[in-house]
């Protein structure tokens, strides 16, 4: 096993031992790394140097894809599976925590907030070496300093927690030079975006109105060509009743002249109410609002922070935010079992819509590939303030904001955070080489559990399944051990003592 002294020289010969992928040498791997962070956790370090951070975060990506490698090529045990699992969960674990300290050190505002991560979670890990126990024992210490209601603690999926993460990103948002900048900046483009639509509102009134003029004096001249075509339709009608046949009225000069007169004021009457009809078009389209003003942020502080937060959020946050879902997951993810849905149909991500809509921002937004801000119940409008020029009556009657408060979500649709513990726990309860016997070793559920646990009796429902070399009172003993969290430590010692289980065929 190679001697490493830090995370920056872990990486290295990792790299190095990537080239030889031999079984062998993945399992040497996991091993090394394995017996490195839980010396880390049992000696819990006071700072970490940057490299180190860095470094710590390409290790268990490098670790995680050879966990994978060796589940998919190796044959395990139900507890060789089980064990290697819980290592997984207990490595990622005591790294979040890891990164946890260091953005509280850069951050001493995440200081004041409880951790998402709940030691008592730890209970399910199986594992047989002394080092995995102290390093659950030293997260658990560490994670008890953090043990805040869930009102309290930002990236976390949990019931409760909901609103958390935006507050934490309003009080840090309040408190960064950069971001205060920046939420000037918006108010300024906001205000810009106002400014210009009303001027366009403005300019399009003037425009109506003298639209207006030009139609009224258009009518009016329809109408002088309307009452000369009349007069002089009139004048031909009369000229022909005092003729009997069409030739003698048609041969007179005057009715020439009406004739022509009546052709030539026809042909302007034309043109003057496709004039018309142009004008009323384009007054039309003059009176229509220019499209609203549709802003990234919300207008008020409280709900904007958040907003920008999410943002702009340190790198060192982000992947803070990644591993708290990820060392949740694993509770369950490694051993095949699914992770409950989120309650949230995120259709559109804080980024994305600030993208949408940042017009001159200089600031670009990028979804994070795990954890994601989303507005709740976003609903982008088509349509605000009247549809008339005419009926705006101030600058803010087409002008929306997001006025949606702040959610978090992962990419995946999932939420670990919402797991039962009992379903943890059947996850990392190896099965017996005897099936029929699982259910005896199944962790019993805790006050914290929805449903009556039902472990203390299933024993006597199982009678049938009791093997051959089980008396009835040793089967009723075996199947009883786990029941009763608190006794059973008396239990296993009263049934070792009177010598009820048949040990020598285990």
């Amino acid at each position: 096993r190679s001697a490493v002294s830090s995370f920056s020289g872990l990486l290295q010969w990792m790299t190095t031992m990537s080239g030889k992928g031999g079984q062998s040498e993945r399992l040497l791997v996991l091993d090394t790394v394995e017996a490195y962070v839980m010396q880390v956790a049992c000696g819990w370090p006071a700072k970490l140097s940057a490299e180190e951070v860095e470094s710590l975060t390409d290790v268990v990506s490098a670790y995680r894809r050879t966990v994978d490698a060796v589940f998919a090529e190796a044959a395990h045990t139900p507890h060789e599976r089980v064990q290697r699992a819980s290592h997984e969960v207990i490595v990622v674990w005591v790294v979040c925590c890891l990164l946890h300290q260091e953005a509280v050190r850069q951050h001493p505002l995440l200081g004041e907030y409880g951790h998402p991560l709940r030691y008592e979670d730890l209970k399910v890990v199986v594992s047989d070496d002394t080092r995995a126990s102290k390093a659950v024992l030293a997260v658990g210490a560490y994670l008890r300093r953090y043990e805040k209601d869930a009102s309290e603690t930002p990236f976390s999926g949990r019931v409760g927690a909901e609103m958390a993460t935006a507050e934490f990103g309003r009080k840090y948002a309040e408190q960064c030079g950069r971001m205060k900048v920046q939420w000037k900046l918006e108010q300024q483009l906001a205000k810009d975006r106002k400014d210009k639509h009303w001027a366009e509102v403005c300019k399009k009134k003037k425009q109506a109105a003298t639209l207006r003029q030009e139609i009224k004096t258009q009518e009016e001249t329809v109408s002088d060509f309307e009452t000369r075509i009349s007069d002089i339709e009139g004048q031909m009608a009369f000229m022909r009743q005092g003729c009997s046949r069409a030739f003698e009225y048609n041969s007179l000069d005057a009715y020439k002249r009406h004739k022509n007169s009546l052709k030539s004021i026809r042909g302007k009457l034309r043109d003057a109410e496709s004039t018309l009809s142009n004008l009323e078009y384009r007054l039309r389209e003059t009176v229509k609002p220019p499209p609203p003003v549709l802003n990234p942020l919300p207008r008020s502080a409280n709900l904007a922070l958040p907003v920008l937060f999410n943002i702009m959020m340190p790198s060192d946050l982000a992947v803070y935010a990644k591993y708290c879902f990820l060392a949740q997951s694993l509770l369950v993810l490694r051993q095949g079992g699914a992770q409950p849905a989120s309650p949230y149909n995120v259709t559109c991500t804080w980024s994305a819509h600030y993208n949408t809509y940042r017009g001159k921002s200089s600031v670009y937004a990028y979804d994070s590939d795990s954890v994601q801000l989303f507005p709740y119940q976003l609903s982008v409008p088509t349509k605000v303030g009247p549809a008339n020029v005419d009926y705006i009556a101030n600058d803010t009657e087409c002008v929306w904001h997001p006025e949606f408060s702040t959610r978090i979500a992962h990419s995946s649709g999932m939420n670990p955070f919402l797991l039962r513990p009992d379903f943890a726990s059947l996850h990392f309860t190896p099965e017996l080489g005897r099936k029929p016997l699982s259910w005896a070793v199944s962790f019993p559920k805790d006050a914290t559990e929805v449903e009556t646990s039902t472990r203390g009796n299933m024993v006597y429902s199982q009678l049938q399944h009791c093997p051959r070399n089980f008396e009835k009172r040793a089967f009723l003993v075996f199947g009883a051990l786990r029941s009763h969290p608190l006794g059973q430590m008396r239990k296993v010692m009263d049934a070792v003592h009177e010598r009820l289980l048949p040990l020598d065929d285990a």
